[in-house]
């Protein structure tokens, strides 16, 4: 599914990050001595083109995009104007940098994922991009100033960027999908704890979706599902073979269904065996649930044009 977003990345070209600059129509390579210009250059050609900047940090030791960040975070600070909102700047981390906000805490303004965050957080994200009407009136901006209208709060006494980003992206998404569900499709969540399970026929069940959520070592459902979620919990070393194998059957079982693995701390190299066994998408744990199941109502609703 392909973003219609001119973007540009600093980053790494390989592994995941190569993959995510796939999900683009346009890309454009940066560096530090770049991409001011670019940002500038090109609002100044095209103002009404959305694009936004995308930073890929592999390592917490690759430091220029942290200055970098930082640097935009003193200008926001500051009567000089930085060279791009924060808010359109979008940080997109490796594996390297679990557990970052306590021990190397980046720039709050600015989103920060993970880069397997993609199906559930960073699409969801920039999809507020796409709708909006022009690059300097996105509707994160809309909603942050009405926000700030209505409680009266100066800059200074504003609820934290980051927070108030995650509070209106959930408002946002769940008013989306609640006009977007019409049919109560149908999903199996392959599952072995009641809390996932719970968790998951709850989310389904309030964007009208059907659920019918089992065990891997369960019968499917009788009915056509047309997402299948495998979110198995287990930390028995046993439990591998057993999740590889439902989900290989749920496939050649369903092979027109969307099918997604949950996984605590999702490697490179798990999502690319994953992905050669025909599965569509990789969620972390916790994942963003409703973000998630955004993500898949518009690549089903593009599929199906």
């Amino acid at each position: 599914m392909k973003s219609h977003l001119c973007v540009g990345w600093w980053g790494p070209s390989h592994g995941p990050w190569e993959w995510i600059q796939s999900q683009f129509e346009r890309t454009t390579l940066l560096n530090h001595q770049t991409i001011d210009d670019w940002v500038i250059g090109s609002r100044d050609k095209d103002p009404s083109v959305k694009r936004i900047v995308l930073l890929g940090i592999e390592h917490r030791t690759d430091t220029r995009p942290v200055a970098w960040l930082e640097q935009q975070q003193r200008s926001e600070g500051s009567s000089r104007r930085p060279s791009i909102p924060s808010s359109e700047i979008g940080v997109i981390l490796g594996n390297d940098w679990h557990g970052h906000r306590r021990t190397h805490p980046l720039p709050d303004l600015s989103p920060t994922f993970y880069w397997y965050q993609w199906f559930d957080r960073i699409f969801p994200w920039l999809s507020e991009f796409i709708e909006s009407d022009s690059w300097d009136s996105t509707a994160a901006s809309k909603r942050k100033r009405a926000i700030q209208k209505q409680s009266g709060a100066s800059q200074s006494h504003a609820t934290p960027a980051r927070i108030q980003w995650l509070m209106d992206r959930s408002q946002w998404q769940s008013s989306r999908l609640g006009r977007e569900q019409h049919d109560h499709p149908l999903a199996w969540v392959i599952t072995d704890h009641r809390d996932q399970s719970e968790l998951w026929q709850d989310t389904c069940q309030s964007v009208g979706m059907r659920v019918v959520a089992s065990r891997w070592d369960r019968d499917p459902p009788s009915l056509q599902p047309q997402l299948i979620v495998v979110d198995c919990v287990s930390r028995s070393d046993n439990s591998k073979p057993s999740i590889d194998s439902a989900t290989r059957a749920a496939r050649e079982q369903y092979p027109d269904a969307f099918l997604a693995v949950v996984s605590s701390f999702p490697s490179w190299s798990e999502w690319s065996e994953w992905q050669q066994q025909g599965i569509d998408a990789v969620l972390p744990r916790p994942a963003a649930l409703q973000g998630f199941l955004f993500y898949w109502e518009q690549w089903r609703s593009r599929t199906a044009a």
